[in-house]
């Protein structure tokens, strides 16, 4: 049968005489076992820490495309699921590469952005795992941010227009020495007036 090695001798020759009857010109076949398929696959995670590796309470994160290029020069893609999930099967053994996608807005990868794999025979490879962190937005501080008013705060990473500037209104021509007056300042100018 097609796919399939004979195990006996594929011929006999048999020399048989009036009436005799014959029973051992036996054949044997042997189909071998199709070759066992593995899979591809992991998570696409967080990554708050930013380490590259999935930590405990990392979630995974749910519509990012992952292409799988196989060996015999085709891909095929998969979206994660809802827990970040994806997992390529029935893949013959060779030299795979996993490829991810853009992961969420403003988000940039913690691990490489692909992995190469040489899967053997029914090998269940699971750790081509992609890690994603969000950038860190500063809070907004609102404050004195001018160098030279009083109540500067250097703290502050929004103006919100309550500098105030010590004395600086004297008759013309002025030999006031503008500057903060108040000693409990970070910029208090002892010769101030």
């Amino acid at each position: 049968p097609a796919g399939s090695n004979i195990t006996t001798a594929p011929s006999f020759v048999v020399n048989l005489a009036a009436g005799e009857d014959y029973n051992d010109a036996d054949f044997g076949f042997y189909e071998a076992p199709a070759p066992l398929l593995g899979t591809i696959g992991d998570t696409v995670f967080m990554d708050p820490n930013n380490n590259g590796v999935q930590d405990a309470g990392e979630p995974g994160i749910a519509g990012v495309s992952v292409t799988l290029y196989a060996p015999d020069g085709t891909n095929s893609t998969l979206v994660t699921d809802v827990n970040g999930y994806y997992d390529f099967t029935g893949l013959p053994a060779g030299a795979y590469q996993v490829v991810v996608g853009l992961g969420p807005n403003g988000t940039t990868l913690t691990t490489p952005s692909f992995f190469n794999v040489n899967l053997t025979s029914g090998q269940d490879y699971n750790d081509a795992d992609f890690g994603y962190v969000a950038p860190v937005i500063p809070p907004v501080i609102p404050g004195c941010t001018d160098l030279n008013a009083c109540n500067y705060n250097p703290a502050a990473t929004a103006d919100n227009g309550s500098c105030e500037f010590g004395n600086a209104s004297c008759p013309n021509p002025c030999n006031a020495i503008v500057g903060c007056t108040d000693p409990t300042a970070l910029n208090y100018n002892p010769a101030a007036n």
